[in-house]
């Protein structure tokens, strides 16, 4: 699933692994302007909130939040990088206060018009990530799914869900991994461990020649974090008692060999740092989960 963040690539950031790019001239804006437009179109006919795969991975994470701190229907969330809002309008069907947040004007007119025309109450809102336009402490949690691979600047991003999720909310968070050596952001093999040059050329010969090797995306995925980037954000961010996707699945939950691999993998990568590293090889993801420290008293 992707989300936009903005039309132009900028410099801001400064993760080891975040592939900034300078600001397009006015033909490359007019590529990206027919880039937003196509993409657009292309995720109105293929992304679906009727999917029960939707519905499944979105339970999955509201689970795992719940373990963090108690939700329950009423409570506000916040579902950053909503895109057409298929998360959020589920969320507002189970009766959670559900709001959207995107930058793309595209995805959030139509994400308007699927929760129109389904009934649903959600509310979904235009702006940047980088900036959440919601007072502190707005929410009871906040959810980003892919969506921070996206982003102008990454840090800035967390900043801002540490800023609007309450004291004692919960926060779930998703991104692609600069260990992980595969991924369908980019298409080419092992993009994710190109050195930084080969990277910055890549995406701009996609942005301007060749658009199908980012899936026709205005906002090709640029930050690549490893774990040790995503947990010191969270913790400049506010945000405490900070696990990932290793510390929280269930084997229980699995199914048939990965539920008896993990029986066995799972309590050893949890006590060993450096093998916890080395699994993320075979993981497609960051999957981080955190709690907004409670205000000294």
């Amino acid at each position: 699933m992707q989300h936009t963040s903005g039309l132009t690539i900028s410099s801001a950031g400064s993760s080891p692994d975040e592939e900034p790019e300078p600001n397009p001239g006015a033909q490359d804006q007019d590529m990206l302007r027919r880039l937003q437009a196509r993409y657009v179109e292309k995720k109105k006919k293929s992304d679906s909130d009727q999917g029960t795969g939707v519905a499944n991975d979105l339970w999955a994470e509201m689970a795992r939040l719940s373990a963090l701190g108690k939700l329950e229907p009423g409570d506000r969330v916040l579902d950053v990088g909503c895109s057409l809002g298929a998360w959020t309008n589920l969320l507002d069907r189970a009766g959670y206060e559900s709001h959207g947040l995107d930058f793309s004007p595209g995805l959030v007119e139509e994400a308007r018009r699927r929760s129109e025309a389904s009934g649903s109450g959600a509310i979904f809102t235009l702006g940047p990530a980088e900036a959440i336009p919601y007072p502190d402490g707005h929410f009871d949690a906040v959810i980003c799914n892919y969506m921070l691979e996206h982003a102008a600047d990454w840090e800035s991003v967390v900043k801002e869900i540490g800023r609007v999720v309450r004291p004692g909310g919960v926060v779930y968070l998703g991104t692609v991994c600069a260990i992980y050596p595969f991924t369908d952001e980019v298409r080419l093999p092992l993009y994710p461990y190109y050195p930084r040059f080969v990277k910055r050329f890549a995406i701009r010969l996609a942005l301007t020649r060749f658009p199908v090797l980012v899936g026709y995306s205005p906002t090709p995925a640029v930050n690549w974090l490893k774990p040790g980037d995503l947990k010191r954000a969270f913790t400049e961010a506010g945000l405490v008692d900070i696990h990932d996707a290793f510390d929280v699945v269930e084997p229980d939950h699995l199914k048939g060999v990965k539920r008896q691999m993990a029986r066995v993998l799972l309590p050893v990568l949890r006590r060993v740092r450096f093998l916890k590293s080395l699994a993320y090889l075979g993981y497609p993801g960051l999957k981080f989960y955190a709690v907004r420290a409670q205000e000294d008293r």
